[in-house]
């Protein structure tokens, strides 16, 4: 993406969310934080070890959400946020 004028590429996709108004954008702030705690499994997957059987279902948890947490997985809140379905 190119970047806007006078700012980053950060700061165009903040503005773009913002702008849109079907967009809950407080939503996926707060999901960021979960977002960026992929990475670790990537990095065990991908660089360090096989992915225990423990960390796979963690991990899918994660995204997909289960029946024993309270909060749904990422996916299904990234849907929401986005109001797509």
């Amino acid at each position: 993406m190119p970047q806007a004028e006078g700012g980053t590429d950060h700061h165009a996709v903040q503005a773009l969310f913002k702008a849109e108004n079907a967009i809950d954008y407080q939503a996926l702030l707060e999901i960021g934080r979960e977002l960026f705690d992929l990475n670790d499994y990537r990095k065990a997957a991908a660089h360090t070890e096989l992915v225990s059987h423990a960390t796979y279902t963690s991990g899918r948890a994660l995204i997909l959400g289960s029946g024993e947490q309270t909060t749904p997985g990422l996916l299904t809140r990234l849907v929401q946020a986005a109001r797509v379905g």
